[in-house]
């Protein structure tokens, strides 16, 4: 699951009309996975920097991972890139684009950065050391813009 924190003008054109319409230019994303020692991260702990950078016109995400013990570090990966699935899918309708930074906090920062090391070698033809997922992937590396890692990588 994901929290999507928009900026006042896009949460009421949203709520007024239902639509962005045609004429609507994209608000800058961010994508930003918690940390938590790959055991205790959860997405609400994002919810105070959503709340500031939605004030600054950007649109906010904070997706959800399964934790250990639940889940090993391959299923955490494939929770990482399916939310990046789910973000360029539907981003738009947010008022964004399918382009967009993604950061990380600690265990988040070490997830979103081997995402984007599994997406670099997809693009190269490379073997990813991230077990492969039944489906491919929905994002491109050019989908990522930026990467900010905080306490990790």
């Amino acid at each position: 699951s994901v929290d999507v924190y928009l900026p006042r003008d896009v949460s009421r054109k949203l709520r007024r009309d239902g639509t962005l319409g045609d004429d609507w230019k994209p608000r800058p994303c961010i994508v930003f996975f918690s940390g938590g020692a790959w055991v205790i991260g959860y997405k609400a702990w994002g919810a105070l920097m959503g709340f500031c950078y939605s004030q600054l016109g950007y649109i906010f995400v904070t997706p959800d991972y399964r934790n250990f013990p639940q889940v090993k570090i391959e299923e955490m990966l494939e929770d990482v890139d399916l939310a990046i699935d789910w973000c360029v899918d539907n981003l738009p309708g947010y008022g964004g684009s399918h382009e967009f930074v993604l950061m990380g906090q600690s265990a988040g920062a070490h997830l979103a950065a081997s995402a984007v090391l599994s997406g670099l070698a997809r693009a190269n033809g490379v073997q990813s050391a991230v077990p492969a997922r039944k489906e491919e992937p929905l994002w491109q590396l050019s989908n990522i813009k930026g990467f900010i890692g905080v306490s990790g990588p």
